[in-house]
């Protein structure tokens, strides 16, 4: 199973970081390795390169634990300098890195934790040191000294936001329930997921989107994740199942997640 515990409320969030959760979902699961497309579906959807680029997936598995909060989301680690540098984005390098939009807020004294706000969603996310380990704030060359221009965005980081397509709100929830469900086990078990995807993409757009990938296992386990009565999304039904593929719906959107992939 992908998911192995998911909290009471998890879904309860701020707009802003259900937003960031949408956001991240699309980071995590459109990795840029490995273009082999599904059979019903255009080998490159508009801006999916784009955003691709800035593929998220290890710098998840890189936290040693992590907590969707109301209004914040909260990454752990041992080693937290390789988590900072992973996440705050480095746009001006050829392939640029971490998440597009986030800026350094404000940093504890101690180099316990330092917190950063999403510029285009508005979120906040925390990032907090374990054990003895501390976060080097003034050590040079850090992410965002190559931000030369502050709160505004670079120009591969607005191609980049750019490329997302529209979201429904609908979707977006389901978006972020899906994020969430493949966090929410952890990031060990996120590793031990993610490596057994083979083959990935999740995209669409407003109302309806999709989320590809070889194992039909994990589409499976997600589709339960987010119906089930314990730890699903309250109010997410299941459309439609065929064994190899599910749809959930939620409002008036829709996520169909497939296994029929060209092989």
């Amino acid at each position: 199973m992908v998911i192995a515990h998911v909290m009471e409320g998890l879904d309860s969030c701020s707009t802003t970081q259900r937003r960031l959760r949408a956001l991240m979902a699309l980071l995590v699961l459109n990795p840029s390795r490995g273009d082999r497309p599904p059979s019903d579906e255009d080998s490159s959807p508009p801006g999916w390169r784009q955003l691709a680029r800035w593929d998220l997936s290890g710098t998840l598995a890189a936290a040693d634990q992590i907590r969707l909060l109301p209004d914040e989301l909260l990454f752990s680690a041992t080693r937290p300098d390789e988590l900072v540098d992973a996440l705050i984005p480095t746009p001006h390098l050829i392939h640029p890195t971490g998440l597009p939009g986030l800026r350094l807020l404000t940093a504890a004294a101690d180099g316990s934790w330092l917190q950063c706000r999403h510029v285009p969603t508005r979120a906040l996310i925390r990032i907090e040191a374990l054990g003895s380990a501390t976060i080097d704030c003034g050590r040079r060359g850090r992410p965002w000294q190559a931000v030369d221009n502050g709160w505004a965005l670079t120009s591969p980081e607005m191609r980049a936001m750019t490329a997302v397509p529209a979201v429904h709100p609908h979707a977006r929830t389901l978006l972020s329930a899906l994020l969430a469900r493949l966090t929410t086990a952890g990031p060990e078990r996120f590793r031990e997921a993610s490596a057994g995807f083979g083959w990935h993409r999740l995209w669409g757009r407003s109302r309806h989107w999709v989320f590809w990938c070889e194992n039909r296992d994990v589409v499976m386990d997600l589709a339960t994740a987010l119906v089930d009565a314990g730890v699903g999304l309250p109010g997410a039904s299941l459309l439609f199942s065929t064994g190899a593929s599910a749809t959930v719906g939620y409002g008036n959107a829709a996520l169909r997640l497939s296994s029929h992939v060209r092989r």
